[in-house]
């Protein structure tokens, strides 16, 4: 720092100073943009040297002076020339006292003394501050080193960030393939990922896949380690698939599962020799199975055992248990095949019509997986050509129908076994059996129309010189129109199928062309009249299905609306049966709305007391109402209460009269238990007890007169001796007599 770059002494140019200081600052800045254009150049000189760039508190219009601010200012100028002014200190007195002397330099605001008594306020200190030159320097600068710090945190932030995303990159797994989008162009390592995971689910094509893909890699391969461990460990779940095939499904089985495991496998020795194994086991179960089959041909049941005994003991686990038990269960049918033979050429005899008919009816129960069914086909041609030389003599007797029935009991695939007339009338029955099953439905279906071909097939087999032509061919004319009608009801119900109204009226439509002389007029009637039932049935559903919407809410007005909305629909109409059963039901609701305020109130009565009364309300339910049958259970709850109530009443009265006859107060005890009124449930015991005191009483009444009948007689004999032994004089008064107990009037007792 210079000389001349010291502030003065002097607080007036000390001011002046610092503005030219500031003045000097700026002056650099504007040139700057003065000569980038951004500001005239020659306006700079003029920012600079007057008061524009001074703090806003400096600048003061000229041209907006107040009277007031004008005074202020020449007030500064004249201070400020006093200021300029050397003054001496000796020319004033020391005991003169003077104010001191305020410099402003010009053009800056004077600055007020506060006011005695108050206490400059924060907001004139921060204008002060403001309004200071050197205090915006400051702020200047540390607004500057404050950037710069912030740009060099802003900085090393970043590049921390940076670098913790790095080395989480980094650090961070590869994520897993997508193995099922997985494309023939990925590398070789996603490719044996997703063979592994794919492998660990066990399936043989899964398996397959991994080992085909390990197996085509070269030894130079960088996975061909890992690879050959994986091939190794695949190469032995196939292997053990393998043998499970071998016990379920035998040798050919395993070995197409085994064949998968390549020459360059580790386990590929150990596969070769299971496989040899396992042919030598299978070529020793297949001799003895072929020596059980030749025993079973000849009949040798003994032999045919033993070789059971002998494929228990093969090392094969699948000839141990499943061949072998198959090889039992062969034995046994084969038996049985044998007997039934036996028994069918026993039955033969001498080949009459019920010999033949019971012979053909046992062969044909024989298994024809048995080796018995093939040495019964010879006997079985035997007797069907003769029972068909039986049905021709009824044929040329006259009698069809019997010759027919004849003819279909012998099976029609002996038809090409069959020579002469007899094959011909065995095609003929089997026609007639075809034309004749029963529909199992009432839709033409694929069975129907196999069955016309069958039969038409079959007639048409026969020829023109046989004697069954001229039916045969009537026949085969109705068959055919029968297979036109089906083919028309076919394409009609596959129309129908659709299920809309005009598919369904088109499909009656095709059912009502077939002509009433068709063989299937009847059938396509039915159908036109069920497909008509259905059409009604589409167009009356939306009437149906509002009143169901009507009667949703469950209001007794709304269920009255829904059955006024579903009798809209005709009687003779196809929706009127659920149309009934819903009206049926909606009144049942209504009903229920009705009756069930009624047993609710009956209720309530009932539980406080009033059972009588809760009765009577509840009887107000009619027979034929929802609720009667629940209103019956109710009255029959109360009435059981009220007996109880009227019981425990009543055995009050009774217990009472009992305990007044028990001290002989009998009439008391009869008025008592009188007061049980007939319809109560212990009338008939108080009527018994009353009986039963009233009995009493009048034993007790009698005994009691005839006591004092006796006392009267002896008094009077004793009175008539008195008197004749001393006789009253003339004019005594005679004494009253003995007053007796008036007799008993029962009077009833008033009704409870």
């Amino acid at each position: 720092m210079t000389r001349d770059s010291l502030p003065p002494r002097d607080s007036a140019h000390r001011d002046a100073f610092y503005i030219n200081g500031f003045r000097s600052t700026v002056r650099q800045p504007l040139q700057d943009r003065a000569e980038s254009r951004m500001l005239p150049t020659g306006r700079v000189e003029e920012w600079v040297g007057g008061d524009r760039l001074l703090p806003s508190a400096f600048q003061v219009p000229a041209g907006r002076l107040t009277p007031r601010q004008r005074a202020r200012r020449a007030r500064k100028a004249s201070l400020a020339t006093a200021a300029s002014r050397p003054t001496s200190r000796s020319a004033t007195s020391p005991t003169t006292k003077t104010r001191p002397t305020v410099l402003v330099s010009p053009g800056l605001p004077r600055q007020r003394r506060p006011r005695r008594g108050r206490s400059p306020s924060p907001l004139h200190g921060l204008w002060q501050w403001l309004n200071c030159p050197a205090a915006w320097q400051r702020y200047r600068q540390l607004g500057r080193s404050l950037s710069w710090s912030l740009l060099w945190v802003l900085t090393f932030c970043g590049l921390a960030g940076l670098g913790i995303k790095s080395l989480e990159w980094l650090t961070r797994l590869p994520e897993p393939p997508n193995c099922a989008k997985i494309t023939f162009a990925a590398a070789d390592a996603e490719r044996l990922f997703c063979a592994r995971e794919a492998a660990k689910s066990g399936h043989l094509a899964d398996l397959t896949a991994a080992v085909n893909l390990v197996a085509a890699w070269p030894a130079d391969h960088p996975l061909y380690r890992e690879g050959q461990s994986l091939l190794a460990e695949w190469s032995a779940q196939i292997l053990d698939a393998a043998e499970a095939r071998l016990k379920s499904s035998g040798v050919q089985e395993a070995l197409s599962v085994v064949r998968h495991i390549p020459p360059n496998s580790p386990l590929y020795a150990e596969a070769q020799a299971a496989i040899a194994q396992w042919q030598a086991q299978w070529q020793q179960g297949e001799a003895i199975w072929s020596k059980a089959q030749e025993a079973l041909r000849n009949q040798d049941w003994n032999l045919a055992a033993e070789q059971v005994t002998v494929l228990g003991q093969v090392e094969s686990e699948y000839w141990r248990t499943h061949r072998m038990e198959a090889l039992t269960r062969q034995i046994l049918q084969e038996q049985t095949a044998h007997k039934l033979l036996t028994q069918a050429q026993q039955a033969a005899g001498d080949q009459t019509l019920a010999n033949l008919q019971a012979a053909i009816a046992l062969v044909q129960q024989i298994d024809p997986q048995t080796l018995a069914w093939e040495t019964a086909q010879a006997d079985l041609q035997a007797w069907s050509g003769a029972l068909l030389d039986l049905a021709l003599r009824q044929w040329q007797a006259g009698d069809r129908s019997g010759a027919l029935a004849l003819a279909q009991q012998v099976p029609p695939d002996l038809v090409n076994h069959l020579t002469g007339e007899g094959q011909n009338l065995l095609r003929l029955a089997h026609a007639q059996r075809l034309i004749a099953e029963p529909a199992t439905q009432w839709l033409p279906s694929l069975r129907q129309v196999w069955s016309v071909r069958e039969a038409i097939a079959a007639l048409s087999e026969i020829p023109a010189s046989s004697t069954f032509y001229a039916i045969a061919q009537t026949e085969l004319n109705t068959q055919h129109a029968v297979l036109e009608d089906l083919r028309q009801l076919q394409t009609a119900g596959l129309v129908a199928s659709l299920g809309q109204r005009t598919t369904l009226d088109w499909a009656s439509r095709l059912a009502q062309q077939i002509a009433p002389d068709r063989p299937r007029r009847l059938q396509a009637q039915t159908l036109a009249a069920h497909w008509q039932q259905e059409t009604q049935r589409i167009q009356d559903m939306p009437q149906f299905l509002q009143a169901q919407a009507l009667a949703e809410p469950g209001h007794i007005a709304d269920l009255q609306a829904a059955i006024a909305a579903a009798r809209q629909i005709p009687r003779d109409r196809a929706l009127w049966t659920e149309a009934e059963q819903a009206i049926a039901t909606w009144s049942r609701q209504i009903q229920t709305l009705e009756d069930r305020p009624i047993l609710e109130e009956a209720t309530r009565i009932a539980q406080s007391g009033d059972l009588s009364r809760a009765i009577r309300t509840a009887e107000k339910i009619g027979r034929n109402r929802t609720l009667h049958a629940e209103a019956q259970a109710a009255i029959q709850t109360w009435n059981a209460k009220l007996e109880e109530v009227r019981i425990a009443e009543d055995r009050k009265h009774l217990d009472e009269a009992r305990a007044l006859a028990a001290r002989v107060r009998l009439s008391q005890a009869i008025d008592t238990a009188a007061q049980i009124a007939r319809d109560r449930p212990l009338y008939a015991e108080a009527q018994a007890a009353i009986a039963q005191w009233r009995a009493q009483r009048d034993e007790i009444l009698g005994s009691r007169r005839a006591q004092e009948a006796e006392a009267t007689n002896s008094e009077a004999t004793r009175d008539e001796a008195a008197r004749t032994e001393y006789a009253p004089a003339e004019g005594a008064i005679a004494p009253e007599p003995y007053p007796s107990e008036p007799a008993y009037v029962y009077e009833a007792p008033p009704p409870y």
